[in-house]
């Protein structure tokens, strides 16, 4: 189960109700080392592919960080709400600078 951030959690189930949008970030699971620039950016990929389908939704915007094994994805909260749950998934937390309208 993945740590998330209580307030990317709180954001979510408020924006749920109104299909509305939020900005997260996400860092990936790699078990004893780091994943490869390739392997992030593959896992990043499928992990995006099953929450599209699971939630029939699509994010708007996506900026995946290969060297840093993470991700940060604007998308409805439906979407937002599949990746936290998703296997592979190690940490998620609200994009604060978003948040904040900065």
């Amino acid at each position: 189960m993945a740590n998330v951030d209580p307030k990317l959690t709180k954001e979510v189930a408020r924006l749920l109700k109104d299909n509305g949008d939020l900005q997260a970030v996400f860092t990936l699971s790699s078990g004893d080392k780091p994943l490869a620039p390739a392997e992030t950016e593959s896992s990043v990929r499928k992990l995006l592919s099953r929450a599209e389908e699971q939630s029939s939704s699509k994010p708007k915007r996506v900026q995946v960080f290969r060297n840093l094994q993470s991700f940060s994805i604007e998308a409805p909260a439906q979407f937002i709400q599949h990746l936290m749950r998703a296997e592979g998934v190690d940490s998620a937390a609200l994009n604060s600078e978003a948040a904040a309208g900065g």
